[in-house]
């Protein structure tokens, strides 16, 4: 079983081909899968992928 590393907001940001404000925002005002580890922000590449493709 492969373990799926956490990605900062800008591998985000680069893997969907948008702003890393827009990334921001998402965290902020929307319900995208985000992890807060103290103040830094984290994402799974796979939940995030998932989150589009359900429509959110």
């Amino acid at each position: 079983m492969t373990v799926e590393k956490f990605v900062d907001p800008r591998e985000v940001a680069r893997h969907l081909s948008v702003s890393l404000s827009w990334i921001h925002k998402m965290a902020i005002y929307s319900d995208i899968p985000v992890y807060r580890i103290g103040k830094n922000l984290r994402f799974k590449i796979s939940e995030v992928e998932e989150w589009i493709a359900n429509g959110r």
